[in-house]
């Protein structure tokens, strides 16, 4: 079972192993496993290759497509079958089986419940499929940091403290006690670690939120391999220290956000000259093939608030049905939605016309259940050369795909052979572009995500609802507007203006004046347990009258007391009037 980056155990198997002879339970006679070969484990793995791949169903090309008409768009694009192996993963010597440390576990069970496969080959195989799929779940950014924290966490368990990485359940007060102890120290030894270091200039010390990441990370790897890893309790009170040293140092642990790109500043970027060296000695030509799939790429970010990962793929991703492609992009001509229109029918576009895009799955939304469904549309404007519409008009005319490759063909392509855009391509080119317009300083705030901001925060200021900023940037969650939809600074005087203007006039329920013939709350209402004011009043009228009585009356007094005295009031009112009595006749006594 490949999870995420562990070191497999290694363990021969064999038919009759201890293993399987262990257990609470009686041992029933071994039964036929439904799957072939039921003897030997080279007969099993002679039987079990892998299937050759098949073209998908055209029902699952229409899954979450909304109703449009489909032309000849050609075959999908071959689709990865098969669980998608850990790299990381190394081959087990000869004669061996590589387990991973939950099977390894399966097999140490010796609980009534214990899974006792008849043949033993049983568990290799599921370890492969059911682990690979597992492995396959997680993303390949968040694989990639798993990756990296469990390098690092394997090197200070070895390095520090002699013990094994991959930690074993236990529910003693004193191994979790060690396990709480170990995380927090973890998150101390990554503070100086050499390769742990600010991506924030000047500022030597790493932010406390990225030490916790790789703390969480472990966890998750620990998860996949089926093991639970919740000791967090020590490295939190480890943050909270960190956090206010690093706030005493540089003031603040704020995130550093990109700035948004608005319109106007996309129609900076296109207007600069050809000829601009964007790295990997490659030089931008915006008439060439890879110059109007950049400008039109560059348009649909502004205009439909894309992640760079929408738009391109990273090194080693080939394109597949879950990425957007030519057959994505369709028109709407004079009313009539064409999937695949003729170089006639696009230089024939008049206002009105629009140009539609098919959504893909996304980070939100990985199997487009949420947004696949509902196009995007970008309106052609003849006036305006860099609109959207127009840009992609100018793509497809320039680039053109056959009509059979459509569907194979990733939306935005760097070469005439049809190579996908990668994410390096997108980065250095834009890269670039921002250091002629803003200068290598401001370049800094930006990114291709600042599109993303710019639409919603140009969307912000035209007033748009909260339910259209999030559609339009396909937002599950209100949270990511409180985020990215960032009010514009003029905005923001002139909202402040306006309130300062305002003679506000609002009263909560419990300040409401007092109906008729109440008094204002006092002090019975301020004071939790309060008496009604009049008892302190009597308190003090008999405090102040006790001098005056003769003991006689406060023996009488005691008597007429209640009876339900919880707080021996009565007998201390009683010892009042016995010493009472005593200083009465001592000052007799004095007197003669």
């Amino acid at each position: 079972m490949t999870f995420q980056p562990i070191h497999h155990q290694r363990r021969a198997l064999q038919p009759h192993s201890p293993v399987f002879e262990q257990g609470a339970a009686p041992r029933a006679e071994p039964r036929p496993h439904t799957l072939e070969p039921r003897e030997t484990t080279a007969a099993f793995e002679a039987t079990h290759r892998p299937r050759a791949k098949r073209a998908p169903s055209p029902v699952f090309e229409a899954r979450g497509a909304p109703k449009i008409p489909r032309s000849d768009l050609g075959p999908a694009p071959p689709f990865p079958l098969g669980p998608r192996l850990d790299p990381l993963r190394r081959e087990p010597p000869t004669g061996e089986v590589g387990l991973s440390p939950l099977v390894a576990d399966l097999l140490a069970d010796t609980s009534a419940m214990a899974l006792r496969p008849s043949d033993p080959s049983t568990f290799a195989f599921f370890d492969d499929h059911v682990g690979g799929a597992v492995a396959g779940s997680v993303p390949l950014n968040t694989g990639s940091k798993n990756a990296t924290s469990w390098r690092l966490w394997e090197e200070f368990c070895r390095d520090v403290w002699s013990t094994p990485p991959l930690r074993a359940d236990s529910g003693e007060l004193f191994n979790l006690n060690r396990e709480r102890f170990l995380v927090a120290a973890f998150v101390v030894w990554l503070q100086s670690h050499d390769k742990i270091k600010s991506k924030i200039k000047g500022r030597s010390l790493p932010k406390p939120d990225t030490l916790m990441g790789h703390a969480y990370a472990v966890r998750r790897v620990h998860v996949l391999n089926g093991r639970a890893f919740h000791q967090f309790r020590l490295a939190k009170h480890v943050l909270r220290t960190f956090s206010a040293r690093y706030c005493s140092l540089y003031g603040s642990v704020a995130p550093t956000r990109k700035e948004p790109l608005s319109r106007p500043m996309l129609k900076r970027l296109l207007a600069v000259p050809s000829g601009l060296n964007i790295g990997r000695r490659r030089t931008l030509v915006w008439d060439s093939w890879f110059g109007v799939n950049l400008a039109a790429a560059m348009a649909v970010a502004s205009s439909g608030g894309f992640r760079k990962g929408e738009l391109a793929l990273q090194d080693g991703v080939d394109h597949t049905l879950t990425r957007m492609s030519r057959a994505s992009l369709f028109w709407i001509i004079r009313g009539t939605i064409v999937r695949a229109p003729t170089a006639a029918q696009l230089l024939a576009l008049q206002p009105g016309d629009k140009a539609g895009l098919l959504a893909g799955p996304c980070k939100n939304d990985p199997w487009g259940a949420f947004f696949a469904a509902h196009p995007l549309y970008f309106a052609y404007d003849p006036e305006d050369a860099d609109n959207t519409a127009a840009r992609l008009r100018t793509f497809i005319l320039r680039c053109p795909v056959p009509a059979g490759r459509l569907r194979a063909t990733p939306l935005f392509t760097s070469t005439s052979l049809f190579e996908p855009m990668r994410h390096r391509d997108l980065d250095c080119s834009l890269q670039a572009l921002l250091v002629v317009v803003f200068g290598a300083q401001g370049a800094e705030k930006y990114s291709w995500h600042s599109f993303r901001v710019g639409l919603a925060c140009a969307l912000l200021a035209a007033g748009a609802p909260e339910s259209t900023i999030l559609a339009l940037c396909r937002w599950r969650s209100a949270s990511s507007l409180r985020v990215y939809a960032r009010i514009s600074f003029d905005d923001y005087t002139s909202w402040l203006r306006r309130a300062e203007a305002e003679d506000v006039r609002a009263i909560q329920g419990p300040n409401l004046p007092p109906l008729p013939g109440q008094a204002w709350p006092g002090t019975t209402d301020m004071v939790p347990g309060a008496l009604d004011d009049s008892a302190y009043e009597l308190l003090e009228r008999a405090l102040r009258d006790l001098g005056d009585r003769h003991p006689d009356d406060l023996h009488e007094l005691a008597a007429r007391a209640p009876e339900t005295d919880p707080d021996d009031f009565v007998a201390n009112f009683e010892r009042l009037g016995s010493l009472a009595a005593e200083d009465h006749d001592a000052g007799a006594e004095d007197a003669e």
